[in-house]
């Protein structure tokens, strides 16, 4: 049930209302949403569904992070990506674990190296490099979700007309959305396991968002794309500082929200209530460690904060994976 069948359920009991937005909205949303007076419409008719229907008061304080992954791609880094999310303040993580996947996403169609399962994107054959079976790929995940205690896994499996399993992320993003606000979660931050949010005066992202404007309900954060992880294998993925400066310009903007105030998301885009914020490059931003195979880097930086990174090294050396040194740290 999407958000205007919903609403329509909702005031139902309201006769003059009901038949003034079945007129107003005689389509799918999506033909809306594309124009100002639509936007504004939904805003408001969102509203007013809070106001027949309540939402669950958040939880101040709870920060979480959503994402869609596929656990032998990303395995090798999983642990670090979540460890240095909880020192930098998230204390929630909804995995969507979509491994099933079978059809190449629409985001997808026409790239020549993905190979679900088996080589993403950029070219990596991660099949090939991870020198690890499904059941130690198994069990480090369920250690993993053991050792944080803040985990929820979600087997992401939707399927297409054709009765195949495809990535769907938006529609994951949809499906989390509610999963966020019947949990009462405060802050959600849509990342992937490559993407490290950092911030360059704060050490913690509650700290950071008490100090904007109370009206700011959105963040839409832009990139710094640096070297790819499995070009980096003998290293912690926050200690890659190479970087190529000559790459057309993609922001790929991802979004911190505040869940009560969201409407929508989609990958890139956020709709709700309240203010959309896109900081700067020094002031809050993502690291992206994702670039292709034929890409040159020739450029360093540091950016990590140093607070975070002392933490995460030391932490690190109580890692699952370090009982399978051989493969996070290249094959002996």
């Amino acid at each position: 049930m999407n958000i205007i069948q919903s609403i329509k359920k909702s005031i139902k009991k309201y006769p003059l209302l009901y038949r003034l937005l079945k007129r107003l909205l005689p389509y799918q949303r999506r033909v809306y949403i594309r124009t100002f007076p639509s936007r504004f419409l939904l805003r408001f008719l969102y509203v007013l569904k809070q106001f027949i229907n309540p939402p669950k008061p958040s939880i101040d304080g709870t920060f979480a992070i959503h994402t869609v992954f596929i656990l032998k791609e990303n395995i090798l880094f999983l642990e670090e990506w979540i460890d240095y999310h909880i020192q930098l303040g998230f204390n929630k993580f909804y995995l969507y674990d979509n491994s099933r996947c079978a059809v190449v996403g629409r985001w997808d169609i026409g790239n020549p190296y993905l190979i679900p399962g088996k080589i993403n994107k950029y070219n990596y054959n991660y099949e090939e490099m991870l020198d690890l079976s499904d059941e130690q790929c198994n069990k480090i995940f369920q250690d993993l979700i053991e050792k944080y205690q803040c985990i929820d896994v979600i087997e992401w499996s939707p399927r297409d007309k054709d009765n195949k399993i495809y990535y769907g992320q938006e529609l994951a993003h949809k499906h989390c959305l509610k999963r966020l606000k019947q949990d009462g979660i405060d802050w959600c931050a849509n990342i992937d396991i490559d993407e490290f949010i950092v911030i360059k005066h704060f050490d913690n992202i509650k700290t950071y968002i008490d100090s904007l404007k109370n009206s700011i309900t959105n963040l839409k954060l832009e990139h710094i794309r640096f070297d790819h992880r499995f070009n980096n294998m003998n290293k912690l993925v926050i200690s890659i500082t190479q970087y190529p400066t000559k790459l057309p310009y993609y922001p790929a903007y991802k979004n911190i929200y505040k869940v009560n105030k969201t409407i929508k998301m989609a990958v890139h885009v956020w709709l709700g209530i309240g203010s959309e914020k896109k900081p700067t490059l020094d002031e809050i931003w993502f690291n992206h460690y994702h670039i292709y195979q034929n890409h040159t880097t020739n450029a360093s930086i540091d950016n990590i904060h140093p607070n975070i990174k002392k933490l995460v090294k030391q932490n690190a050396i109580n890692y699952l994976l370090n009982d399978y040194k051989k493969t996070r740290f290249g094959k002996q």
